[in-house]
Formats: structure tokens, C-alpha cells, sequence
């Protein structure tokens, strides 16, 4: 696309927003309590893993561009996208050749590719089980009674300074005593390679803190149940459904075949299973923290401990701020009515209290510490001098988001910024770099790979590149200048408040407005650092709150 046509497919997306989570919540009547139709890829709304949004979207953009302008032939490489235009054709009558670029045999192979990759997942759960049940078995004994279990993610690097490191609560800010965490229990959700699980299994057992991994008391009739979820879900196969007017059926029945298979919607059913064999053993939950993205997983999470566990408070925890389109984070209403929400939901800025209820004005939200961004509130980054300028490369998790970062980057640093300019790229904690850029040495004769805690690099860095990542708002809440890398494939997910000050932060969608903004910066640099310092206390104020004792104590709700 045209930097025109990606800012309009944004705006497409702001408005297209409410439509999508209403045809999602229409779709949900009916099957409120089916854990089945909670799990599936569709009613998770999970847009880094669903492209139907995205999608329906572009269908939206097509219908206001014939509009206003003529077109005479569209291409699109998927059918149902290809049917899905031409009905939009017709109704505004407009005489359009829609060319789809798709074999036949395209859902065939969908449909191989889906269920290998969920053979290969059943595999990997049957060595999980094997680890945590033979290999290295739990020896702690049963859980404390009336204990608070912490959800959080193990991943590779987790153990790479020895013991735990817990990049999620940061072990809540030091406020806790030790009497007052010998009662909690980490529900760990293994991120890691294939190659890495026996040594993580190995050291979560050895590790200081109590964990809990899911296959310690999982059952084999358990898998069995989420292994056959492809063979009961097929009384959820869409029936029509309309998106501002548009029929979008074509395209909801290619987004459920993608997901019959999700590896997913698999884990889901097995952590709904986990609560079920917790309350069948006898285990007592004070309170439950669960690390709420309100994915498929968390939806299953909290309809299970609902049901098993009604008396127990369930505190979704939100540590993270996140761009507008992750449209997951932002529960709805039929959600909550379906009970498959926390209780309440967490937040860690003010600011996003009024956000998170933009479709569920009921929603219980509440403020609490922002953990893993501490260092916004340890006082102004003092830079280490260098001779050069320094712009640290944020990629994000999302691999379409990181692929389309690189190749700007790349396009720009061989039209030569100069000597001048040091890159360095971070990619996200879970991320092969090879499995999105083949050629790992040509990119490193460019530029340095870096890796460990992010806030170690804020006194290194004088401009942020990125986008999705909360870490670009925490770069601008030290006072760091961020360049917002636009997509040209689909919509840019900019985790920056619209609100914001433009002095400390550009939108680049070309290599030549990449350029002009990395030179504006470096032309800047030091005679606006009082006034980026001045923004960066304002979205300190908003969006992290900081990390007292009072504050984990309330979390907590001692």
C-alpha cells in the first residue's frame, strides 16, 4: 500500500473496532457457557494470531475507496477475501474484476499444515508430561492451603543469571517480607523451545520459588478431552454474519478452518482441565493473579476457576499497555456476562482505566503497580556519552510487525545515515531472530544484537525504533525520542496514546520518512532533552504507576 492507503486503513480499523467485537459478541449468544466456542480462534479476538479483523477491514477500505475513486481490478491471494469484494462490488455497483491469486487446493493444505502443527504441539505436551511426571517429578508435596497463585511465563532466558528471573512481577517490586510470599504458588506457562524444556523443567524444580506446572496433575483423560476438540467443534462452523452491512461470511469460515486445529485452543482446554484437577485434589486458592491478555487461555483460566473455585477472587493483572488493534485486551460485555473474566481487572496506569472499558462499562478496573517498568520512576536517565548516536531497534513478538521493521531499517541504513549512527536491535525475549530474517550474519555486519532486560539499555540509547511494544511508551516515559515504524501490509499497531505529544515521537511508513526523522532527532538531541524529560513525567503520571507496598499489599488484597 501507498502511506495513504495505510493511514486510511487505520482509520478503517478505528471505526471498524465497535463493529468487529459486535458481530463477535452476536456470534457468542447461545453458547455462553460452551468452553469450546471460548477457546476457538474466532471468539478469542486475538489479532496477533487471527487475521480476520485485519481482514474484514480491508473489505471495509475497499467498500470507501470505490466510493470515491474508479478501480478497475483488485488481486487478493485468498478467495474467500476475493468473494467477500466482489459482493461489496455489487451492492455499490461497480464493475470490478476481483482476481484471486489462490489454488484450489489451498484450504486442503490450510487445513495439513494446521493439523501437523497441532501433531507436532501433542507431541511436545506428551514430553511435557513425561518431564514433569518421571523425569523430574514434584517433591514439594501438595500446595499451601489457601494459597495466592501467580500466573506467569517461563522463557528462555529465565534462568540465564542463575535463578528465576521474573520479568512479569519483578518479584513485586522487593515490598513483600518473606513470611508474606511463602503462600504463593507460580502457575508457570512454559514459552520455551523444544531443545530448552528438560533444563527448564529441571530448574523450576530446583528454583527458590514454589511452581506449578499444569502436567503435574493433569490426567491423561484431560489430553484426550483437548485433543478431540477438532471433532466437537464442528456445530460451531459460522453461519452468516454481517459487518457494517457486509456479508463476511466467506471469510469467518476460512478463519474457523485455520483454528480447527489450534494448538491454542488445545492448551486452553488443558488449563481449564488444571483448575478442574486442582479443586478435585483438595488445593485451597486464597486469591488468583493471572497474568490477563484475555486470550483463549485466559478465557478457559477464568471460566474454570469460576465454576470450581467461586469463592476464590480472581484479579486479572494487566502489566502492560498495548496498542488499540490487540483487540483481545479490551474485554466486552457477553464476555463478562459468560463469566469468562476475572473478577476485576488491573491496570498499572489511571490512564488505561477508562480504555479498558471502552466495551464493558461495567468492568471492575482498579490501578496497581507497573512491575516490570519500575525504572520510569527511579529518577531522569543519565545517557553514557558516546561518540556517536545510538537508536536502539524494538521488534515486537509478532512476526509480520518485526519482518516489515527490518526491512525499513535495513533499506535505510544502506541508503547511508553515516558513521554517525550506531543500530542496535533487540528482538522480543521469545523470538528466534533466523525464523524471521534468514540471514542473521548479513544483519549483524549491519548492526549489534543485543539482548537481556531492556531497561539495562535506556542510559545506552538516544532513540527508540519500533512498534506494538510496550517498551516504546516506557522509552518516551524516560524521556527517550521514538520513531514509530508504519506498516505498509496491513494496520500499524502504534502503542503510543494518540494523545501525546508529537515534539517526542514520529510516525515513518517510508525509508525516506525513516530518514528525516532519524535526522530531526539527531539534530535535536540535547537542546530538547528538558522538554522530552517534561513529556516523560507526564506519561509517567498516566500510565505507570508506581510500585510501593501499600500498592502490592492492595493487589494482592492483604
Amino acid at each position: 500500500m501507498t502511506p495513504e492507503q495505510a493511514k486510511r486503513l487505520n482509520e478503517v480499523a478505528d471505526r471498524t473496532r465497535v463493529h468487529y467485537n459486535d458481530m463477535i459478541s452476536r456470534m457468542a449468544i447461545g453458547k455462553e457457557d460452551d468452553l469450546d466456542w471460548w477457546v476457538s480462534g474466532i471468539a478469542g479476538r486475538n489479532t496477533y494470531v487471527c487475521s480476520l479483523f485485519v481482514e474484514c477491514c480491508h473489505v471495509v477500505l475497499i467498500r470507501d475507496l470505490l466510493a470515491d475513486q474508479d478501480i478497475a481490478e483488485i488481486v487478493t491471494a485468498s478467495r474467500p477475501l476475493a468473494k467477500t469484494i466482489r459482493s461489496v462490488c455489487r451492492a455499490q455497483g461497480a464493475a470490478v474484476r476481483v482476481v484471486a491469486k489462490e489454488s484450489f487446493f489451498e484450504p486442503l493444505k490450510i487445513l495439513w499444515k494446521s493439523a501437523w502443527d497441532c501433531g507436532r504441539d501433542m507431541a511436545r505436551q506428551i514430553y511435557r508430561f513425561w518431564l514433569c511426571r518421571i523425569r523430574f517429578p514434584s517433591r514439594k508435596g501438595p500446595l499451601p492451603a489457601n494459597c495466592t497463585l501467580v500466573e506467569l511465563f517461563v522463557l528462555d532466558g529465565s534462568f540465564a543469571a542463575g535463578d528465576f528471573q521474573d520479568r512479569y512481577y519483578e518479584n513485586f517490586g522487593g515490598c513483600l517480607r518473606q513470611e508474606e510470599e511463602k503462600d504463593h504458588v507460580y502457575l508457570a506457562n512454559l514459552a520455551v523451545r523444544f531443545k530448552n524444556l528438560a533444563g527448564t523443567v529441571e530448574r523450576l524444580r530446583a528454583a527458590t520459588k514454589r511452581f506449578l506446572i499444569q502436567e503435574e496433575i493433569l490426567q491423561t483423560s484431560d489430553f484426550v478431552h483437548a485433543w478431540s476438540y477438532p471433532l466437537r467443534c464442528w456445530p460451531l462452523f459460522p453461519r452468516r454474519a454481517l459487518l457494517s452491512g457486509i456479508d463476511v461470511t466467506p471469510l469467518l469460515r476460512r478463519a474457523w478452518l485455520k483454528h480447527l486445529f489450534s494448538s491454542r485452543s488445545l492448551e486452553a482446554i488443558l488449563k481449564f482441565g488444571l483448575v478442574k484437577r486442582l479443586k478435585k485434589s483438595g488445593a485451597t486458592l486464597r486469591l488468583v493473579i493471572d497474568w490477563f491478555e484475555n486470550q483463549d487461555m485466559d478465557k478457559a483460566f477464568n471460566m474454570a476457576l469460576r465454576r470450581y473455585f467461586p469463592e476464590t477472587a480472581v484479579v486479572g493483572y494487566q502489566g502492560f499497555d498495548t496498542q488499540k488493534y490487540f483487540l483481545c485486551a479490551y474485554p466486552t460485555e457477553v464476555e463478562r456476562r459468560s463469566g469468562v473474566l476475572p473478577h476485576s481487572l488491573a491496570v498499572c496506569g489511571p490512564a488505561l482505566m477508562e480504555e479498558r472499558r471502552q466495551f464493558c462499562r461495567d468492568l471492575p478496573v482498579e490501578t496497581a503497580p507497573a512491575f516490570r517498568y519500575m525504572n520510569v520512576w527511579r529518577g531522569e536517565t543519565r545517557k553514557t556519552e558516546a561518540p556517536f548516536f545510538r537508536v536502539l531497534i524494538i521488534l515486537p513478538l509478532e512476526a509480520q510487525s518485526a519482518m516489515e521493521i527490518l526491512r525499513l531499517l535495513l533499506e535505510a541504513i544502506e541508503a547511508g545515515p553515516g558513521e554517525r549512527v550506531r543500530f542496535f536491535l533487540k528482538p522480543h525475549p521469545a523470538m528466534r531472530l533466523e525464523s524471521i530474517y534468514g540471514d542473521v550474519a548479513h544483519l549483524t555486519s549491519l548492526l549489534k544484537v543485543v539482548g537481556g532486560n531492556i531497561s539495562a539499555y535506556w542510559n545506552q540509547t538516544d532513540l527508540i525504533m519500533g512498534n506494538t511494544s510496550s517498551a516504546l511508551l516506557e522509552a518516551a516515559a524516560m524521556g527517550i525520542p521514538v520513531i514509530v515504524i508504519g506498516s505498509r501490509r496491513g494496520i500499524t499497531t502504534n502503542p503510543l496514546p494518540e494523545s501525546l505529544s508529537g515534539d517526542i515521537w514520529r510516525l515513518a511508513y517510508t525509508k525516506e520518512e525513516l530518514l528525516l526523522s532519524l535526522d530531526h532527532f539527531m539534530t535535536s538531541a540535547g537542546k530538547d532533552q528538558k522538554r522530552f524529560a517534561e513529556i516523560g513525567g507526564q506519561i509517567r503520571d498516566r500510565y505507570f504507576s508506581p510500585v510501593t507496598r501499600t500498592a502490592v499489599l492492595k493487589l494482592l488484597r492483604r
